[in-house]
């Protein structure tokens, strides 16, 4: 039997699913600054395998977290995606291979663009593990990656009990993605979003996403780099709150 993933559920149990997936490196802790902007949908949030409440379900593959997600929707309705980088990725992964489970999504940040030199890169990765538990180390990496200092603690919990076999397979999986078979099929209407001060790689792969799909919108923010959840909460949840509003008017016209 498949390791259930850790899950955290809040907002109105009988409300519309969201289902929330985060990035790498933290946990479903990320998305606390939407707990209340959305607590009229029954909120999702997953921590992904080797992550957080999720350690004892290795992190393998994009493929293997995108079922394990998928079994928590099993019955779900009316169901709406949003992924964050790592997350962002199993999210085109899930809409690939799993057309008309949910409704709409929201892509944020996904690369990809596979990094060619990976395999040089991957010792330099191995070595950096045990810096990971060194609060100096998590503190400029928090910076790095917005999060902000109330959630710092669990930042660095999270961060310090990643596995070296997971995190080796994480950023294997994340830089070595590309657009996987079926996302041209894609017809469920995805939002997909990069900063405008994110690396050009990334814009460059949102504006893929976006021209692969037929459902597919893309939105481009100035001044957003690799971060928009935590970077800046309230456009996030504007955002999303916009999208799924503007999903609502068009099916209730049809």
């Amino acid at each position: 039997m498949t390791p259930a993933l850790h899950v955290q559920y809040a907002g109105n149990p009988e409300g519309p699913t969201l289902l929330l997936l985060h990035g790498g490196g933290v946990a479903g802790w990320m998305w606390r600054g939407q707990l209340d902007a959305f607590s009229g949908y029954r909120l999702v949030i997953p921590d992904l395998p080797g992550h957080g409440g999720s350690l004892g379900t290795p992190f393998t593959t994009i493929e293997d977290a995108a079922k394990r997600v998928c079994q928590l929707l099993d019955g779900a309705h009316d169901t709406t995606l949003v992924g964050f980088s790592l997350g962002a990725q199993i999210a085109v992964q899930i809409l690939a291979q799993e057309p008309g489970l949910v409704s709409r999504a929201m892509v944020v940040s996904a690369s990809t663009e596979p990094v060619a030199y990976f395999p040089l890169l991957a010792p330099v990765l191995r070595a950096s593990v045990p810096l990971t538990r060194l609060r100096s180390f998590a503190r400029a990496q928090a910076r790095a990656s917005f999060i902000p200092d109330e959630l710092f603690g669990e930042y660095f919990e999270t961060s310090r009990s990643l596995d070296a076999g997971s995190f080796m397979a994480m950023m294997r999986a994340n830089q070595t993605f590309r657009i996987p078979d079926g996302w041209s099929e894609n017809r469920v209407p995805t939002l997909v979003v990069a900063g405008e001060k994110e690396l050009p790689s990334m814009r460059r792969s949102a504006a893929a996403l976006a021209q692969a799909a037929p459902g597919a919108k893309l939105q481009i923010l100035p001044g957003i780099g690799h971060g928009l959840p935590l970077q800046d909460p309230g456009l996030f949840n504007e955002l999303l709150a916009e999208w799924l509003g503007t999903q609502k008017s068009q099916a209730d016209a049809r």
